[in-house]
C-alpha cells in the first residue's frame, strides 16, 4: 500500500504536459507534495532539499542529464518514470535505472496507473520493485 504524504517531483519544461501531470498527481490521494523542476541542475537540487518517493522525468528537458537524475533518485530509495520521444531515449533510461520508462502518446489513465503501481512497491533497499522495465 502507499504511504501517505508523498512528494512527487515532476522534471518538464513549462507547458500542457507538465500543468497535466502536475494536476494529476495532485489528486492522488497519498500524494502530498507535487513539486516541480524546468531542468535536470533545478530537480538535483530540489532532490537534495527533499527526497521524492517519484521523479516523472519528461527528455524534453534534457537526455544529456538523464544519467545524473535517475541515478540520485536510486541513491534516495525514490521510484523514477520517465516520458520518452523515441525508443532510443526509452532503451537509454531503462538502461540508466528507470523504474518505467514510456514513449509519450500514453493515455492519463494509464499514466496514473503506472504510477499508482511504482508508489506502491516497495522501496529501493528491501531489493524490491527497483527492474528498469520498458513499455510502449
Amino acid at each position: 500500500m502507499p504511504r501517505d504524504g508523498l512528494m512527487v517531483l515532476i522534471v518538464s519544461e513549462p507547458g500542457p504536459m507538465r500543468d497535466s501531470l502536475q494536476v494529476a498527481l495532485s489528486v492522488l490521494p497519498h500524494v502530498e507534495t507535487v513539486d516541480l523542476a524546468d531542468t535536470a541542475e533545478s530537480a538535483l537540487l530540489a532532490m537534495a532539499e527533499r527526497a521524492p518517493a517519484l521523479v516523472v522525468y519528461d527528455t524534453d528537458v534534457s537526455v544529456k542529464n538523464l544519467e545524473d537524475v535517475l541515478a540520485a533518485v536510486t541513491q534516495l530509495g525514490g521510484k523514477s518514470l520517465v516520458i520518452a520521444d523515441s525508443r532510443e531515449q526509452q532503451d537509454r533510461a531503462t538502461a540508466a535505472g528507470a523504474s518505467k520508462a514510456l514513449l509519450k502518446g500514453h493515455r492519463a489513465a494509464e499514466v496514473l496507473e503506472i504510477v499508482e503501481s511504482l508508489l506502491s512497491q516497495p522501496d529501493a533497499e528491501s531489493g524490491a520493485g527497483r527492474h528498469g522495465v520498458k513499455s510502449d
